[in-house]
């Protein structure tokens, strides 16, 4: 088959990107040819315009008129840029929603940003008709029932086992955090009581922290792989994620987690449920304290549990092999 992408860009260094290119390995392989439908290069004063009110995916619309779909035997797009996409054979994979981030952080969040989100949610349900839906967790799922997408598959993110993986020769100690600098999104409230109790905290992050933390400049070129490695435990206490791809890096890792009950903590619960923790809990640093607490007092039972976790739900193999399949469903 011939397949076509439909994303905002082609090389960046984001999660959707890597997810992307993941995606095409896995088509190639299998026999495949794959090109990129994006942003990139150059856009004319109007259009540029018009992306400002009605988003990126206004230009990857735009491009989309100007060619010859009917050569593409799939295509497959990311969220939103469904938009003006038209063909007999799409899947369209979201990796969040908006209305969802917007419900869980209304009571943190200016008006400003409320509305943007209202009206972000509004353009991603625009083009969902006569597409296959596809989402990243069963917790997004429902977010977008909210905007009356349908979803049809849920195809759970991959970890590569074989790079995110527990060491043996290195010292564990502390507990970590890594995410982007959003005070309320990502729970930093919560990170800054917790370091008022404990002295061992680390922040991956772009911006400094405004309390007692060891902190890591988030760069392209940092070697996360070794920090998950050399901390106990990662705490994300973030107010809404639709898959924490941090949560599956650091359990690949044999790193136990400490997270708040959005995104994969759903399925994640069911098998460890010292691993989640309430919604009311964040207004509380020594609820999470006392359970990362609980967790060290047995902690080569969770980390054997959370690398075990991620091998039976989240392997390359396992995605894969759902991937492979969804594709040809499709045919």
């Amino acid at each position: 088959m011939k397949v076509l992408i439909v994303t905002p860009f082609k090389n960046f260094p984001g999660g959707v990107e890597s997810y992307n290119q993941l995606i095409e390995s896995i088509l190639i392989k299998n026999g495949h040819e794959v090109e990129y439908l994006t942003t990139d290069g150059e856009v004319s004063t109007l259009l540029r315009l018009k992306s400002k009110v009605f988003g990126l995916p206004t230009i990857t619309a735009n491009r989309f008129c100007n060619i010859d779909s009917s050569i593409y035997d799939l295509i497959i797009c990311n969220g939103e840029f469904n938009l003006g996409i038209e063909h007999p054979n799409v899947i369209n994979i979201f990796h969040g929603s908006y209305i969802g981030l917007r419900d869980f952080t209304k009571s943190q969040i200016s008006l400003k940003y409320y509305l943007s989100l209202t009206w972000q949610g509004a353009l991603q349900v625009k083009d969902c008709a006569n597409k296959k839906i596809v989402t990243v967790s069963q917790f997004n799922a429902s977010q977008l029932r909210k905007q009356n997408i349908i979803v049809s598959s849920i195809l759970l993110n991959p970890v590569d086992t074989s790079k995110f993986k527990p060491v043996d020769h290195i010292d564990r100690s502390g507990i970590l955090n890594v995410g982007t600098f959003k005070e309320w999104v990502k729970g930093f409230d919560l990170l800054k009581k917790l370091s008022f109790i404990r002295d061992d905290l680390t922040c991956v992050t772009d911006i400094r922290p405004d309390f007692n933390c060891r902190w890591i400049e988030s760069t392209p070129d940092l070697d996360i792989v070794n920090i998950y490695q050399s901390h106990k435990i990662v705490v994300i206490p973030s107010r809404f994620e639709s898959a924490s791809l941090v949560a599956l890096e650091a359990m690949a890792c044999g790193v136990p987690i400490v997270m708040n009950r959005v995104g994969y903590a759903f399925e994640l619960e069911k098998e460890i449920e010292d691993f989640v923790m309430s919604p009311e809990d964040l207004n509380d640093g020594q609820k999470y304290h006392d359970r990362i607490e609980k967790i060290l007092s047995n902690y080569d039972f969770y980390s054997t549990k959370a690398r075990e976790y991620v091998m039976q739900y989240h392997s390359l193999e396992v995605f894969e092999k759902n991937f492979c399949k969804l594709v040809n469903d499709s045919k």
